[in-house]
């Protein structure tokens, strides 16, 4: 035997994390991202579970009757789709994170399904009397938000920065 087949191997392995043209660090915008939007996310998850389970008392924190009945009306499936989505918007971070061009399809699919899901809350669940002025704007502003961290994903795919 004139080969040992426990010597390591000859030949080098090259970094698979980026292309080869130079190693590039992670854009700054992309932690950015990454960190506010999954803190969001978690902080959204964690109070539909402190509204689901009534963990909050509500002389603690009083909700208006109308939002208190809206929140009461959801059943398990109405949790089970907005944890579906969170996690939908958790593992799009993740991808984006990890500079993978699958997050912009995993943003377009969460994308889709927040507006169809808000609106069949607002036509069978009565989220339109549970949601004021600034709680409208808000939900305006996050879907904008989200709408250009797609475009921003989408112009890095384009660059050749996401693989």
């Amino acid at each position: 035997m004139s080969q040992d087949p426990y010597a390591p191997p000859k030949s080098t392995v090259a970094d698979v994390g980026f292309p080869q043209q130079g190693k590039r660090s992670r854009p700054v915008l992309v932690w950015l991202i990454t960190f506010f939007f999954g803190l969001s996310t978690v902080w959204t998850l964690l109070s539909l579970l402190l509204v689901a389970t009534n963990a909050i008392p509500t002389s603690a924190i009083p909700l208006p009757p109308a939002t208190r009945e809206y929140f009461d009306r959801l059943t398990v499936l109405d949790h089970g789709f907005s944890v579906g989505l969170s996690a939908l918007n958790l593992y799009g971070l993740a991808l984006l994170f990890l500079m993978r061009a699958n997050a912009i399809r995993v943003f377009l699919a969460a994308l889709a399904a927040s507006p169809l899901m808000t609106g069949y809350h607002l036509v069978v669940k009565g989220l339109a009397s549970a949601v004021d002025g600034p709680a409208g704007v808000g939900m305006l502003l996050g879907w904008l938000l989200w709408c250009g961290v797609l475009l921003y994903a989408y112009r890095l795919n384009a660059r050749g920065i996401l693989r």
